[in-house]
């Protein structure tokens, strides 16, 4: 077997040069599947519903996704942590402050080439308590106030702040809710903007690894989580797990949730109980820790090297032919930890008589890489079962197009038009026995080929193939401007429809399930093109992958055969090793929700 260690070293060159947030696979030949075969065919069936899931971008002041009709729960913070120039309740909300300071919450940037994150138009500021508040930006125009209540005009501005100047202790400013106008009677019960709603509505289940903030997640007690009462929702906790469920409740999706990797029991126990005691009965449940744990690039490397340490301090038990480098140790952990939180939420849904089959165990690897995979899904226990056997389904990134060598990226920069980049692309998710002519000239990695060897690895273990996450992976890693800028064209040209048409074909010819691809809503840049909106407010016609997506929808019903999780006994181990509603569930509970 090779070791995790060779695993580090080979992909030590290019994690140490990647700046951006997502790299995803390092090129190589470490267990490359051989030739596809054929599809493995199942048929559609509609009864199951939608075929794709989504990843959320997630709640930042500068994303843009419109997640929220309120935008004080999208904004930034009051800046500077709470101490002696100001102080906050439990909700965060200001209670006292210095004599001729301010503190400002922020909504997108100030930056004029920024692309505004927010609906223009008419709002309204509520709040409760006395103090000097005013909403602030470039073209913003106050219309009326009153106490409790100020009407303001924000116009084209790349940004928003939230102003206040003063509060009267002990009724200080609080409950503090800035909403368009048309959504003041509404925005308590329906606290998400219609705009965003829509584009999720077509899909199957939703990743909520951005609204959780997954990467360097420093919760570690459940007090330590967002609740639905803090100020804002743009924290380093992520989004309150309230309201992740109730978005799944208003859009009929599934959640997939990602633990934070430094949870304690406790947390896990109260996260899970909260899921079920609020999650509408017709919903599954995603369950995966952490994110990406092979991952050694920022800021997934921190994730891992906690993981290595708890592997060093509790000292769990290590298969005979380990090493003990930290890529091991953090696997390890991986299926270790993951066991233990799998354990709590049936635990705790049999307390709440919830039937276990709701919950979708997953344990995620790196796609290319089949030796890691395997060392991942195999690792042995004392009791003598093995990894995959605790888990219900495998899930990989299978990204096509990542201009993942060299020679590549200084073609696809120097040399090939944005036509040839399209070429590229196209070849990448072509089926190898039928590919264009064009491709033999071309340098790509043929995803279908990885897709069936991952495929092939999970069907031997009893488990489903999943996509965490998935589509192009193109990054102008030099960070040159014209190169950015070429790569934007690329992926919105027309022709990004048909190749995401036929990427998505091939992830279900080899053996896929539901793909969630990455990412909703987000800009165009230097770290990448992963949103297939741009903006929250971008026309169709616009939007190729986006299309492209609902076109697939439409068109290719759920075409694995029966509902899962799968309650059938599992396949022979493949080794000789032995085996072993739109209402929010909130309620009342507070004025400014």
């Amino acid at each position: 077997m090779t070791t995790a260690h060779s695993w580090s070293r080979a992909c030590a060159r290019v994690a140490t040069s990647v700046t951006v947030l997502l790299l995803v696979a390092c090129r190589g030949s470490h267990g490359r599947a051989g030739a596809a075969t054929g599809p493995v065919g199942t048929s559609p069936n509609p009864s199951l519903g939608r075929s794709l899931g989504l990843n959320l971008s997630g709640v930042d002041y500068w994303g843009q996704e419109w997640t929220f009709v309120d935008l004080v729960k999208r904004a930034k913070d009051w800046g500077e942590k709470p101490g002696a120039n100001y102080t906050v309740d439990q909700d965060g909300w200001i209670t006292s402050m210095q004599p001729g300071t301010k503190r400002v919450a922020l909504i997108g940037d100030g930056d004029p080439h920024f692309s505004r994150n927010f609906p223009i138009g008419r709002y309204v500021a509520l709040y409760d308590g006395k103090g000097d508040l005013s909403i602030e930006c470039d073209r913003c125009r106050e219309v009326s106030r009153k106490p409790g209540r100020i009407v303001v005009d924000i116009g084209e501005s790349t940004s928003v702040q939230i102003v206040i100047a003063s509060v009267e202790s002990p009724n200080y400013i609080r409950n503090l809710r800035l909403v368009p106008i048309e959504f003041e009677a509404t925005h308590l019960t329906h606290p998400f903007h219609p705009r965003f709603l829509e584009g999720i509505k077509p899909f199957a289940a939703i990743r909520q690894f951005g609204n959780q903030k997954t990467n360097g997640n420093p919760q570690v007690h459940w007090a330590d989580r967002t609740k639905p009462t803090a100020v804002f929702q743009d924290t380093d906790a992520g989004v309150a797990v309230e309201y992740m469920v109730q978005l799944s409740n208003v859009t009929h999706t599934d959640p997939w949730f990602c633990i934070p990797p430094r949870a304690d029991d406790d947390y896990v126990r109260n996260f899970a109980r909260t899921v079920f005691a609020l999650l509408d009965a017709d919903r599954k449940v995603y369950v995966e820790l952490g994110n990406e744990i092979w991952n050694e690039s920022p800021p997934y490397g921190d994730d891992g090297r906690f993981m290595a340490a708890e592997a060093r301090r509790l000292k769990i038990p290590l298969n005979g032919d380990d090493d003990t480098s930290d890529m091991t140790l953090r696997l390890r952990y991986q299926v270790y930890r993951s066991r233990q939180i799998f354990e709590i939420f049936k635990n705790e849904m049999k307390t709440l008589k919830i039937d276990t089959r709701r919950l979708v165990r997953v344990l995620a690897s790196q796609s290319v890489f089949l030796d890691r995979i395997r060392f991942t899904l195999d690792y042995k226990f004392p009791d003598g079962s093995l990894g995959y056997q605790h888990a219900d389904a495998l899930a990989v990134a299978p990204y096509f197009a990542g201009l993942w060598s060299d020679k590549e990226a200084e073609l696809a920069e120097n040399t090939w038009t944005v036509d040839q980049i399209l070429d590229y692309a196209e070849c990448s998710v072509a089926d190898p026995g039928h590919a264009p002519a064009k491709c033999a000239k071309i340098p790509f990695e043929p995803i279908a080929k990885a897709i069936r060897g991952d495929w092939e690895l999970a069907k031997a273990r009893g488990l489903r193939l999943l996509g965490y996450e998935g589509g192009q992976h193109m990054v102008a890693w030099n960070g040159h401007p014209s190169f950015i800028e070429k790569l934007a064209t690329v992926n919105r040209s027309p022709r990004m429809k048909a190749i995401y048409t036929t990427y998505l074909n091939t992830w279900r010819d080899n053996g896929g399930e539901l793909l969630f691809l990455l990412g909703y809503v987000q800009t165009f840049g230097k770290h990448g093109y992963w949103g297939i909106l741009e903006r929250q407010d971008q026309p169709l016609p616009e939007t190729p992958k986006f299309a492209a997506a609902l076109q697939f929808i439409a068109k290719q019903p759920a075409w694995w055969t029966d509902p899962w999780p799968v309650n059938t006994p599992r396949a022979a181990e493949p080794s000789s090793r032995p085996r072993g509603s739109d209402a929010s569930p909130l309620g009342p509970t507070s004025p400014r929700k």
